[in-house]
């Protein structure tokens, strides 16, 4: 059983995704008594530890033609990987932005005094709908009719709801201090015919007998929007250990209008906004030489400006692996190799906690 020594800002982030996902076990019972909510790492925590490399293939297979009839999707269940400074950062931003918000619905405008100097409301903090609401308030112990007082828990949950969503969205990643599979990587990189695209160790809940989120994976280089190595993996434990993997690897290139291969589109990440494309026009309804000359080119110039990169070649590998935790496992294709190792965690003892655990 592993055990490891995390940093403090790791540890502050872990414990803090843990407690807020424990959050939804407490609401869920009525005592509020949830076996293991009051330590939310106390068991079914997995280090889950991943390579993924490219590879050159064997001259017999240099010249093989992949299908272009692959299906490239994410799943709708998943998580992200993270480093914690970023998950804090995150957190800290959606608790500000829920401040706002309900600053904003109870009226109040940031700079501006509550009262006038008449010692009225001012209208432009307390809106008359506010006042009002405010004026016909019952004092304590009364009760309006057709209103229901909020419990705690809808308090709760209300007040976690923006920061919890993030906290289930998110896996975190180990500092590289932690990796055990960096001689593996070493070699792997020294090779002339293999390339790491993707190293990363994380601490993932797996419980048994249940379906898991699929951690969305993405690496090498970047190429616009897209990484060379993009998809996600499917962990999850029944009696064994399952992997399942739907990782795709894109071979990019210059776009000079060049014809291409009916290669299916790159799809979005689920965890990224789209931004919208801002095309560049030149000599927009103009009246020159200039425009006489490019106005039958100014598609293929936009298409160019808004997609610089086109894809060559893209493969899949789709496939599923019973694995033993503690063991090294290896998942091979013509185009890339995996290695993975997961391996049972505990959390480490707290200070001036015999091993006794008296």
């Amino acid at each position: 059983m592993s055990r490891i020594a995390l940093p403090p800002a790791f540890s502050r982030a872990l414990m803090t995704t843990a407690s807020l996902l424990a959050c939804n076990l407490v609401f869920a019972q009525p005592d509020g008594k949830t076996p293991g909510a009051a330590d939310p790492m106390a068991k079914d925590w997995y280090k889950v530890e991943m390579i993924v490399f490219a590879q050159t293939p064997s001259s017999s297979e240099e010249g093989e033609i992949w299908r272009t009839d692959v299906k490239l999707d994410y799943p709708l269940n998943w998580v992200e990987l993270m480093d914690p400074a970023q998950l804090m950062e995150r957190i800290a931003k959606r608790e500000r932005a829920a401040a706002d918000q309900q600053h904003a619905e109870l009226g109040v405008v940031s700079g501006l005094e509550s009262t006038t100097p008449n010692g009225e409301p001012n209208p432009a903090v307390a809106p008359p709908q506010t006042r009002a609401l405010a004026a016909d308030t019952p004092s304590e112990g009364e009760t309006v009719p057709g209103i229901a007082e909020a419990s705690d828990e809808e308090e709760g949950k209300e007040a976690l709801g923006p920061v919890k969503a993030l906290a289930e969205k998110t896996l975190l990643l180990l500092p590289r201090e932690e990796l055990s599979l960096t001689s593996e990587a070493r070699r792997l990189s020294r090779s002339d015919q293999r390339r790491v695209l993707f190293h990363g160790a994380w601490l993932q809940p797996l419980p048994e007998d249940r379906k898991e989120p699929s951690v969305l994976i993405s690496g090498g280089e970047r190429f616009d929007e897209h990484h060379e190595l993009e998809g996600s993996v499917n962990i999850y434990r029944r009696t064994y250990l399952h992997i399942e993997t739907d990782l795709w690897l894109s071979q990019f290139a210059t776009n000079f209008g060049q014809e291409r291969r009916p290669w299916p589109p790159l799809p979005w990440p689920p965890n990224r906004t789209p931004e919208p494309s801002f095309l560049f026009r030149i000599d927009d309804g103009g009246t020159g030489l200039w425009h006489q000359f490019n106005q039958t080119q100014d598609k293929d110039v936009n298409a160019i400006l808004a997609q610089p990169y086109v894809v060559e070649n893209v493969v899949l590998m789709q496939q599923g692996r019973r694995m033993r935790s503690e063991e090294l496992h290896y998942i091979d294709h013509p185009k890339l190799g995996l290695l993975i190792k997961i391996t049972p965690y505990q959390p480490p003892k707290a200070d001036g906690e015999s091993s006794s655990g008296s």
